[in-house]
């Protein structure tokens, strides 16, 4: 027997058998990383889908308070056929049986009914009622002017179901309108005025369009600010009012009357103050003196520190203007009489609350120490 040739065939044996052995710890090395590897996948997983829960039930524990919050527990949600009511408030008109269902809940804790109104649709516009009484046929809603008008709906006919929930609201501290047109601005007692067709209704919402009445006469106006949130009651709050400008007012219309010279000032780019006059249909506009540079008397942005005065002209039109609290009264006169085009020491201002003449006497006197302090002002032109 050939010893070495013996030998030879051991050792080789040997190395493959440690080859084999080698490969194998390589092979079960791989295999438990992959193993690990999905442990940890799965783990990892495993935490994300726990943590996926703790947040869904989170989120879902908030909605519940919030809807408990803005319900009080009160579950009423209708979908309703709409049909036109008369009246110019919020208060709409449901059937008995949603009155037995408010009862069954004792929503009368809360006080009167509100709900979040809005129509089918993909427009996602939503305005607030209160309701005016339960006497309508079962699964109709009858609806005032005023929440047509703020659901954006021109025909009320092609409005198939309306949705409705019962809400709780926090009261309205402020409030600020944009009337659409100038004609507003003709009413002195503007405050009064709000005041009386506010009290008609039970809820507000920005962006709504209310119908204000005066001596006989509508105006359209429009909420473009309110606090502390962006729906609200009016049930015994106390809120504060603000007027913007009027849409007419913001987008100036020249009157066909005017002359073709004053459309060359016009197109020579001269600055021009817009008046609203009696009639509702027309709007005259007041042009600067050519001598005048209207950067010599800018106009204020809107805020806190400015005044917006309302000055009666003999002519019966309005023109409407703001003016910086610190101005002094002797500014006032000197641009005014240029928007009027009337001489400085030619007129007279008179205020009727509380009556008093403001004459133009050079008074450096500030707009604010002068005793003008509300928002706005109304005062009287009177030529000398």
């Amino acid at each position: 027997m050939n010893f070495d040739q013996y030998q030879s065939k051991f050792e080789k044996e040997q190395e493959s058998a440690r080859h084999k052995l080698l490969q194998k710890k390589k092979n079960d090395k791989i295999k438990q990383k992959i193993h690990d590897d999905k442990t940890q996948e799965i783990h990892a997983r495993n935490l994300l889908m726990k943590e996926e829960m703790k947040r869904k039930e989170e989120l879902q524990r908030e909605l519940e308070e919030q809807e408990l919050r803005s319900t009080g527990g009160i579950d009423c949600r209708l979908l309703l056929k709409p049909y036109e009511v008369e009246g110019e408030d919020d208060k709409v008109i449901l059937s008995p049986d949603v009155l037995t269902k408010l009862a069954d809940q004792d929503a009368f804790r809360f006080g009167p009914f509100c709900f979040a109104i809005s129509k089918t649709g993909s427009d996602n516009i939503t305005t607030h009622c209160g309701v005016r009484e339960f006497t309508c046929e079962t699964g109709f809603v009858g609806l005032p002017k005023k929440v047509i008008k703020s659901l954006n709906i021109s025909k009320l006919e092609e409005v198939e179901y309306i949705n409705m929930k019962y809400i709780l609201l926090p009261k309205v501290k402020y409030l600020k309108f944009r009337p659409k047109e100038n004609k507003f601005f003709n009413i002195i007692q503007v405050k009064l005025c709000l005041e009386e067709n506010l009290k008609y209704h039970t809820t507000i919402s920005l962006n709504d369009t209310i119908t204000i009445w005066y001596k006989g006469e509508s105006y359209d106006m429009s909420v473009v600010s309110m606090l502390p949130e962006d729906k609200g009651t009016l049930v015994d709050a106390d809120v504060e009012v603000d007027l913007d400008h009027s849409e007419e007012y913001s987008k100036p219309v020249e009157s066909t009357s005017l002359s073709s010279s004053n459309n060359n000032i016009a197109s020579n780019s001269k600055s021009v103050a817009t008046v609203a006059t009696t009639a509702p249909e027309t709007v005259s506009t007041v042009f600067f003196n050519d001598a005048v540079n209207i950067l010599e008397y800018p106009e204020p942005d809107d805020g806190p520190d400015c005044i917006l005065f309302k000055f009666k002209l003999p002519s019966n039109s309005v023109l409407v203007r703001r003016f910086s609290k610190t101005d002094t009264i002797d500014y006032l006169f000197e641009v005014l009489s240029k928007l009027i085009n009337i001489e400085k020491g030619s007129f007279q201002l008179s205020a009727q609350y509380p009556k008093r003449t403001i004459a133009n006497d050079g008074s450096m006197a500030t707009i604010a120490s002068s005793g003008f302090q509300n928002r706005q002002e109304m005062l009287h032109v009177i030529v000398l």
